[in-house]
């Protein structure tokens, strides 16, 4: 019985049974080294990233996810680059938090147009809290309202290429498929793949047109696209909209302040769930530290 009572929490974790183990981002153009440890040391500077996402406003105990990242190159030719990441995600009674590293090699740091590939390790804690549920029956003795948890292992890969317009870049997750082993339960984490690609066009003087891509595909789930474009004033102000499939709407807004950075995306719902949510809400704050000169990515 408690097998059954973990695996309907996991479904809900999974976003409706899409098997969608790891959080969702929209705003991962203004920082894709979330989803990709091969990004780390590709700016001219160091980008600190705070990011918060309440998802599906409206329903009590939808999922809520903080993260904070970071990433630098390191030595005198920029060929390797270091970061971290500290995320926080929370359904309902279900959390998972943790930590991960990432090193990133770049194969050629004096060509204008540059290929890196990452590795990244990571360690988790997924807790399944009992004295969060809503019991109907209090007198049940399978729920005794006790915290079970689990560490979680775990590597992600990823190669990334990247100029001064263009990004692409390809990772997969999740690698070590370690079980999570919580009351007695044998599901494993799945791996999730994401190709990302994108090109910043010159409009005019003030203004660039940024249209980007994102493929998601994990486990036996359909393929995931997201469709994105983004418009950019003077360097400092953008907005953009986005599809993704089988999901939501998202539009865009954020600007830049000297160092400082601020971005804001709203979901609005388009699956079955419309109904019953008020969207969703994410915003993300960012700091650029300043390093030494070099040419770099346009985005991150």
């Amino acid at each position: 019985m408690k097998k059954i009572i973990f695996v309907s929490i996991i479904l809900l974790l999974s976003v409706a049974s899409t098997a969608q183990q790891e959080p969702m981002h929209s705003q991962y153009t203004f920082n894709s080294f979330v989803l990709n440890p091969a990004v780390a040391g590709s700016n001219d500077y160091i980008p600190f990233r705070f990011g918060i996402r309440r998802q599906w406003t409206g329903i009590k105990d939808g999922p809520m996810t903080q993260v904070l990242s970071m990433h630098s190159s390191i030595g005198q030719a920029s060929r390797m680059g270091v970061g971290g990441v500290i995320i926080h995600d929370q359904y309902g009674p279900l959390s998972k938090s943790g930590i991960r590293g990432a090193f990133a090699f770049t194969v050629n740091p004096g060509s204008k147009t540059k290929f890196a590939f990452g590795l990244a390790l990571s360690c988790y804690q997924l807790t399944v809290d009992e004295s969060n549920l809503n019991i109907i029956n209090p007198n049940d003795v399978v729920i005794n309202g006790e915290t079970e948890s689990v560490i979680i292992p775990d590597a992600d890969f990823g190669m990334y290429v990247h100029n001064e317009r263009l990004f692409a870049g390809f990772s997969a997750t999740q690698l070590i498929q370690y079980p999570l082993n919580l009351n007695n339960d044998l599901r494993k984490q799945i791996p999730h793949f994401y190709l990302l690609g994108g090109y910043r066009f010159k409009i005019s003087e003030n203004t660039d047109l940024e249209p980007s891509a994102l493929i998601k595909k994990n486990g036996p789930m359909p393929v995931q696209l997201d469709i994105n474009a983004r418009a950019i004033f003077n360097k400092d102000y953008w907005c953009g909209l986005s599809y993704r499939t089988q999901d939501a709407a998202v539009l865009m807004i954020g600007m830049n302040f000297n160092n400082l950075s601020i971005g804001y995306a709203f979901d609005y719902t388009l699956s079955k769930l419309t109904s019953i949510n008020n969207g969703t809400h994410e915003l993300v704050l960012g700091f650029n530290m300043k390093q030494k000169s070099r040419t770099s990515a346009p985005i991150l």
